[in-house]
């Protein structure tokens, strides 16, 4: 590992209740929120992360005002702890807003980083929007191109990007790059969903396709995931949308389908997911999709596929999360339902990533009974679909939360995920905020004040083939010690016996697990504490 940035600070154990359905393992070291960019007269809205291979953060937001609109382009090279303004674009008086934005970053060193930033601008006064995506130097922050422009006299609905790192296709130079996004052409009422891909990293579009084209029905809100596997190394696009009957639905179906059996590829026939349970037909909206992306073969030799929606109950004004999974996602449609969340809650804003590190779905959303942002996952082949892992039952500190939107995204450099989403600021403007297990965080002292029980630290860190661990006891107790991943999946115990008092160090070994984040609880007596090493090898 070339960077790592590591601050030592311990809390302790916390057993979550994220839903009914979850288990209750150890929790990560969710730190303090992050402000990405405090700037109080912005109403900052829509954040949207990524990581690039080489560890950098970027972020993305826009900004609506009385005098026109304007969107702001953040780095972190710190794992999140700071950010730094890149790039930014100010429209003055101008009548025009932007309504979506997504951002991916590609690249596999600091020289070679682009930054693509997909965006709606919409026409206050007309039925006229453009789809645009553009290419920013990761690295300056200097734009470079547009490489996308649908300005069609279309109503774009929204957009979203995605890319093949860490597993390219083997067609494509250096990489590829997609986008999805829904249009409306005004002068002919035809609705169009429309998915591009890029061969040549980013430099071009050089294929395009429509997915669906209706005149009857509207499509919205859309998402799209890359998935591969050993099997499947030929690479496929995932994509995810909502259909609505009338323009002002606040509901309606949701379909997936993907490319098939390359990335660039037609899309295979939509599965209308929301209509496998009676309950859901044309009651859902916002999906979101996540797809298994690394070296590692599900139970049936193919790519596991993971969608999630809210399902609205008008009559009782209730939300829930549904989801509907596929182990064998390019052979078969057939999918089975699962849970993730507690019914007798509102829960609202799904979001899915795909950890490639220890072969896990990582699910957040928006808790709005308890104003919490819970963090949960699951293993590759959902063997118990709706039994989760608890990660956090909310990772945001404060509860000031209306419409946070909250994001999951897979930071492969850390082996693990980050979360982004937006908070309310006293004013009435909106405030991006970050966090993830490997950032800072906050939390009760490294000391047992009532036992003067001291948990010292770790030593080497980073360590490569065996750990030590420091603590000082003032009386005699049987000490445990655990090593977790960065998820909370539990490794096993390095160390349980008794030990006298005063100062001691342990030894275990680590040459077993791959480079990146582990997490370790401490336990002595009746205390307990968690701390953070990091292998590298």
């Amino acid at each position: 590992m070339k960077h790592a940035y590591l601050v030592i600070s311990l809390i302790a154990i916390l057993f979550s209740s994220t839903s009914l359905n979850a288990q209750q393992p150890h929790t990560p070291l969710f730190g303090k929120d992050i402000v990405i960019q405090d700037q109080p007269d912005r109403d900052q809205r829509n954040i949207e992360v990524c990581s690039a291979p080489n560890g950098w953060l970027y972020a993305c937001y826009w900004n609506p005002d009385e005098s026109g609109f304007s969107y702001y382009i953040m780095r972190s090279t710190d794992d999140g702890i700071s950010w730094s303004e890149i790039a930014n674009t100010n429209f003055q008086n101008d009548p025009r807003v932007i309504t979506e934005m997504d951002i991916i970053a590609c690249g596999d060193n600091e020289s070679n980083i682009k930054v693509f930033i997909g965006i709606i601008i919409a026409e206050l006064n007309v039925y006229f929007d453009q789809g645009v995506v553009l290419r920013f130097n990761g690295l300056t922050g200097e734009f470079e191109n547009e490489i996308l422009n649908d300005q069609e006299f279309t109503h774009i609905h929204d957009i979203a990007l995605a890319t093949d790192y860490p597993y390219p296709v083997p067609n494509a130079s250096p990489y590829s790059l997609a986008v999805i996004y829904s249009k409306n052409m005004s002068w002919t009422n035809i609705e169009k969903l429309v998915f591009c891909s890029s061969s040549n990293g980013g430099l071009s579009f050089d294929h395009s396709q429509e997915i669906l084209s209706s005149t009857s029905t509207d499509y919205f809100h859309v998402d799209l995931a890359y998935a591969w596997s050993p099997s499947k190394n030929s690479g496929r696009y995932f994509a995810v949308w909502e259909e609505k009957e009338q323009l002002l639905d606040p509901v309606g179906h949701i379909y997936t389908a993907h490319t098939e059996p390359n990335f660039d590829s037609p899309f295979t026939k939509p599965v209308c997911l929301d209509s496998l349970t009676t309950t859901t037909i044309n009651k859902c909206r916002l999906p979101a999709i996540a797809c298994q992306v690394d070296e590692m073969e599900n139970e049936n030799s193919d790519i596991t596929q993971l969608v999630l929606f809210e399902s609205v109950n008008s009559e009782s004004d209730s939300h829930d999360i549904v989801g509907y999974f596929n182990t064998h996602a390019t052979s078969s449609t057939s999918f089975s339902q699962l849970s993730v969340s507690d019914s007798l809650h509102h829960n609202l804003e799904p979001d899915v990533a795909y950890n490639n590190y220890d072969h896990s779905f990582m699910v957040t959303y928006f808790d709005s009974s308890v104003l919490k942002l819970p963090l949960i996952s699951n293993d590759l082949n959902l063997v118990d679909p709706n039994s989760w892992n608890a990660i956090s039952s909310g990772y945001n500190d404060s509860d000031n939360l209306s419409a946070p939107y909250p994001s999951i995204k897979m930071n492969s450099y850390k082996n693990g995920g980050m979360n982004a989403w937006i908070a309310e600021r006293a004013n009435g403007n909106g405030i991006a905020r970050f966090d993830a297990p490997y950032s800072t965080y906050t939390g009760p002292s490294q000391v047992n004040p009532g036992d003067n029980i001291h948990l010292l630290g770790e030593y080497p860190d980073p360590c490569s083939d065996r750990a030590s661990v420091w603590f000082y006891l003032n009386k005699p107790e049987q000490v445990s010690i655990s090593l977790y991943t960065i998820a909370g999946k539990p490794l096993g115990v390095m160390v349980q016996k008794n030990f006298p008092a005063g100062r001691h160090s342990v030894e275990f070994s680590v040459s077993a697990y791959p480079p990146g984040i582990y997490l370790y609880t401490y336990k002595a007596g009746n205390f307990s504490t968690s701390g953070k090493l990091s292998i590298v090898h």
